[in-house]
């Protein structure tokens, strides 16, 4: 390997002497803000004792906020400063398998970074609290006491920082409760086009009622701009559901979760080649259990190696025999996967019909009116304090905001199958004229990824025609296995009808 090939989980290390450099300058970095925040500290105590509480607030805050930060990167650094070493080791020792890069990986597992994120939730939650609470209070008392109306914005960021706290609270509890899971693998990489198979070892005492659900994802994250905006979106995701069992070994007994996930032969492989457009596969596992709910996270090694353009068969899946699959493809005469699903599906005289009703995603609905409500207000406090650039901007937003809000809430989708081929009726409220799709134009009933927040992700289906151009049918479908299924009844109600 040269300092030109592919390092870090397919990206380039670092040489010494760059690694040198970069802790350099972060070190340099943090000791003006450690410097700055041990001062203000210092002139806080002071500024207290002469009984000026207000500005002994101010100060200590800020200086709490800018100790951490420079405190934090100064021993960041240097703790890391190790692990990136050992990092550019493993790359250099085994250029050509990158799963060998990363030490769990290596060893066949991979551990849950639940303990992890709930540090760095804490860590940004204090931080953010250091500097938004006692700003935003004393800007308060500041506006209120001239009498200026819209002095509770102040509180916003001040109530931002309590949700941040109850998160991270939250996140501690939950990793408390459930220690660090651990997936095994059975096979490392897990090769693009074959199964992901192994098992997760939980710290739970007995198997929840529901069982688990196991849902993979591929992750796009993708950083553009000067400021180095960060977007992740799905790519593609499978849901699966998992009976938990007990086991036990010299840790005692607990409960395991088979894990076997298809994957296609298409599906992208993982790729941090380029900071800018990375790509990584996780794998969640969930379950409704008393007080905290389960929840794990583990980010796995699936790669395109020299097998998967292969098909897989019995000899070489042979590591599945232990495990139980998710669910295949749904069968003509298979039950409703959500039969609690407000989604209608009924048959009349003339047909298949299929009625997506308004305010089906509530959850998704009453988060995004939330936002735009709080939208809403900083817009008008721009309206009255800023240039008029920005509430036009901000005015913008808000309409595309409140019209995905009404959508999510109003929207009412029917699509119909008869002899003709398929009537697509939208409308607000009820369902308005209808659009006919005759059966010869028609080739297929197509899935595609909606709205997306985080890993969690909403279906929608369409018409794939023979034009080439799709048209959308309903969309907002939580389950891909209840997608999955009303595409199916679509496509048997075309086919009986030709």
């Amino acid at each position: 390997m040269t300092e030109g090939t592919a390092g870090r989980y397919g990206a380039r290390p670092f040489t010494d002497r760059e690694m040198l450099g970069a802790f350099a300058f972060l070190v340099l970095f943090g000791l003006p803000f450690a410097a700055g925040g041990t001062w203000a500290l210092i002139q806080a105590a002071v500024t207290l004792a002469r009984g000026e509480l207000r500005e002994a607030l101010m100060l200590g805050a800020m200086g709490a906020a800018f100790a951490l930060v420079g405190f934090g990167l100064i021993a960041g650094s240097l703790w890391a400063r190790g692990r990136v070493s050992v990092d550019a080791a493993a790359a250099f020792a085994h250029p050509d398998e990158p799963w060998k890069w990363r030490a769990d990986w290596a060893k066949g597992h991979v551990l849950d970074g639940g303990p992890k994120e709930a540090w760095g939730v804490a860590f940004f939650a204090m931080l953010w609290n250091l500097i938004a609470f006692p700003g935003g209070v004393l800007a308060f008392q500041a506006a209120s006491g001239k009498g200026q109306g819209l002095a509770w914005i102040a509180l916003l960021f001040p109530a931002a920082g309590a949700l941040l706290a109850a998160r991270a609270i939250n996140a501690f509890a939950r990793a408390r409760k459930q220690g660090v899971p651990r997936l095994d693998l059975a096979t490392v990489p897990v090769p693009v086009g074959r199964t992901l198979a192994g098992t997760v070892r939980t710290h739970l005492s007995e198997p929840p009622v529901e069982g688990f659900t196991l849902v993979l994802s591929a992750l796009r994250t993708e950083r553009s701009g000067p400021d180095n905006d960060v977007r992740t979106h799905v790519v593609w995701q499978e849901e699966a559901h998992a009976r938990g069992r007990l086991a036990s070994d010299g840790r005692g007994v607990h409960v395991i979760v088979p894990v076997a996930i298809r994957i296609p032969a298409d599906a992208p492989s993982t790729d941090h080649s380029d900071p800018g457009n990375e790509l990584a596969w996780k794998l969640e596992v969930r379950a409704a259990t008393p007080g905290i709910d389960y929840a794990a996270g583990f980010e796995v090694p699936v790669y395109r190696t020299e097998v998967s353009g292969e098909p897989e068969t019995a000899q070489s899946a042979s590591h599945l025999r232990a495990v139980a699959f998710s669910a295949p493809p749904l069968p003509a005469g298979a039950p409703r996967p959500e039969p609690h699903s407000p989604i209608a599906v009924s048959r009349d005289d003339e047909g298949l019909v299929i009625l997506f009703p308004a305010a089906r995603n509530r959850g998704a609905a009453m988060a995004v009116s939330a936002f735009g409500l709080l939208w809403t207000a900083i817009t008008v406090f721009l309206a009255a304090r800023a240039p008029v650039l920005f509430p036009i901007v901000f005015g913008l937003f808000d309409v595309l905001i409140a019209w995905i809000a009404v959508t999510l809430w109003l929207e009412v989708v029917r699509v119909r199958v008869d002899p003709a081929g398929v009537r697509v009726a939208r409308g607000f409220g009820e369902p308005g004229p209808e659009r006919l799709v005759a059966a010869r134009d028609v080739a297929d009933v197509k899935l595609a990824i909606g709205m997306s927040s985080g890993t969690r992700v909403w279906w929608d289906l369409s018409l794939a025609c023979t034009s080439g151009r799709p048209v959308p049918l309903g969309g907002g479908v939580r389950d891909k296995h209840e997608a999955e299924w009303l595409a199916a009844r679509i496509r048997d109600a075309l086919a009986a009808a030709r």
